[in-house]
């Protein structure tokens, strides 16, 4: 299984607020880690697939 993801792959959210909901991926970004300032780790943006109410998550 590759590491990177590109843009339109589909993607299915693990952990946090949105696990368990489906989307696809936006963009790849680069951001600075909280632990090692110096450094970045690649990450995504995700459209999700799932409509959202008032309040978002679930629950």
């Amino acid at each position: 299984m590759r590491w990177m993801r590109w843009r339109g792959d589909r993607v299915k959210i693990t952990t946090g607020k949105f696990a368990g909901h489906t989307g696809t991926v936006d963009s790849n970004v680069h951001q600075r880690t909280v632990d090692y300032p110096d450094e970045s780790a690649n990450g995504y943006h995700v459209m999700l697939d799932t409509v959202m109410g008032p309040g978002g998550g679930k629950g």
